[in-house]
């Protein structure tokens, strides 16, 4: 079971024919996130929830 969450972007650019989602990780970061990268995964929190995760 997949947990899906909405989330609304201010002052994005849309491209109708790209295949995947993108989100500007210094965009999450003005907006008072952190985005976290490793070697096989990735988190996005913002104090100490965690708003999204992932696998690369």
């Amino acid at each position: 079971m997949q947990n899906v969450n909405t989330w609304l972007l201010k002052d994005v650019r849309h491209v109708p024919t790209l295949r995947r989602n993108l989100i500007s990780a210094g965009q999450l970061g003005s907006d008072g996130c952190t985005v976290i990268f490793t070697a096989d995964s990735w988190k996005v929190t913002k104090g100490a929830l965690v708003v999204a995760k992932g696998k690369k």
